[in-house]
């Protein structure tokens, strides 16, 4: 836990963020906040609760401290998954709903181009 802490310490320092703030966005007591900026364990229900009451900025930055790039960036993967992922791992359900809807929209944007052509034949 001391990597955590010393993460941690160094985060909210450049952010600028108070233990009293933290406090308050986390729900845990200052108290127990002071102990584990100092290095004393808490426990890992509380330390999660700590980290995910922390701006997701903040948040990012502590889990790409203490990740591996590799494993930040699959997280990144997971979070915020491409196009091109989520229809490569799209069941075949998935990819005849996705075509479905392709075709749907599709044929409502030639529909509109179809009527505005049909309005301007209509109006010479």
């Amino acid at each position: 836990m001391d990597d955590f802490v010393i993460i941690f310490n160094t985060l909210i320092e450049s952010y600028g963020y108070s233990k009293s703030q933290i406090s308050r966005w986390s729900g845990l007591s200052r108290t127990m906040i002071i102990r584990f900026c100092s290095g004393e364990n808490i426990s890992t229900t509380y330390f999660f609760k700590l980290i995910r009451s922390m701006p997701v900025e903040f948040q990012e930055d502590f889990w790409s401290h203490v990740l591996s790039v590799e494993q930040a960036k699959e997280i990144e993967l997971i979070r915020n998954p491409s196009w091109y992922t989520l229809i490569a791992d799209a069941s075949h359900k998935d990819i005849q709903e996705i075509l479905q809807a392709l075709a749907n929209r599709w044929s409502v944007i030639v529909g509109d181009k179809n009527s505005d052509k049909t309005k301007e034949l209509e109006a010479s």
